[in-house]
């Protein structure tokens, strides 16, 4: 029979450690929950970014037996404009990116129109999409 105590990979010492990608976490945000008799359950509170990982639970049998399973949590978050600047000025007749750099996870898909009219990578040597925005030629 398993003991009822969650190790969350155990250090050599056999001092209980929340570890994910290697790097040992603070207590401070984590907690560990007793949801059934022979349940327990990492508790993140309010779960960030960061966080996301590769987590491992570890069981020691009486006998000493570990056995393991590790789990990848990954964080879902929506989309934030990093650098799209409500006005942008061009100089007429020049070569301009229009910014509009986004990030998310997982990765948005970032459409342009223009008028209306969705604005297709390579159809037209006037637009070229970019990452981080879009090229107009000869504004």
């Amino acid at each position: 029979v398993a003991d009822e105590t969650l190790v969350i990979l155990s250090s050599t010492r056999q001092q209980n450690r929340t570890i994910r990608n290697d790097n040992e976490l603070t207590r401070d945000r984590l907690s560990v929950e007793k949801m059934t008799p022979d349940t327990l359950a990492l508790i993140f509170t309010s779960l960030k970014e960061s966080e996301a990982g590769t987590y491992t639970c570890s069981a020691v049998y009486a006998s000493s037996q570990t056995i393991s399973k590790s789990v990848r949590i990954d964080t879902i978050y929506a989309i934030t404009w990093i650098d799209a600047p409500e006005e942008q000025f061009p100089i007429l007749g020049s070569r301009y990116k229009v910014k509009c750099k986004v990030q998310a996870n997982p990765s948005p898909i970032v459409d342009w129109l223009r008028n209306g009219q969705q604005i297709i990578s390579g159809t037209s040597e006037h637009y070229v999409i970019d990452t981080d925005g879009l090229v107009i030629q000869n504004v």
